[in-house]
């Protein structure tokens, strides 16, 4: 759920956003997790785990508001809600990786914690400009 809010949130950014920094780091989402979509929704179907391809309306929502944000608050707005999707997507693969069971899942959880952390440094930082 959290890679699809990733994707439609860096789409909304790339539409409407106007700073370069956020814009550039939304290109990035759109690349990095179109790849890691491709690689969970692999080793969730090797482990018969079944991945939602929607939004659910907490998610829905979030992408609503950004979408109706004032242009002027916009790119703000979505490296907030980037920080905090990225802290907790990291938590949940760091706990995966540590706790999960054995298996597809579990070695794409250890295999993508590298890009996750990189992300979530590289948000924090833009945000805090």
């Amino acid at each position: 759920m959290s890679n699809i809010f990733e994707i439609e949130a860096a789409k909304t950014e790339i539409s409407q956003g106007r700073a370069v920094a956020a814009k550039q780091f939304a290109q990035d989402m759109l690349r990095d997790h179109g790849r890691a979509a491709g690689l969970l929704s692999a080793a969730a179907r090797n482990d018969g785990v079944t991945v939602s391809q929607s939004l659910d309306a907490r998610h829905q929502q979030k992408i609503d508001a950004l979408k109706n944000s004032d242009p002027a608050n916009l790119d703000q707005a979505y490296l907030s809600t980037q920080v905090t999707a990225h802290q907790q997507t990291y938590e949940l693969f760091v706990a995966y990786a540590k706790e999960g069971p054995d298996g597809p899942l579990k070695n794409a959880a250890v295999t993508m914690l590298p890009d996750l952390h990189m992300h979530l440094t590289r948000v924090q930082g833009i945000s805090n400009k």
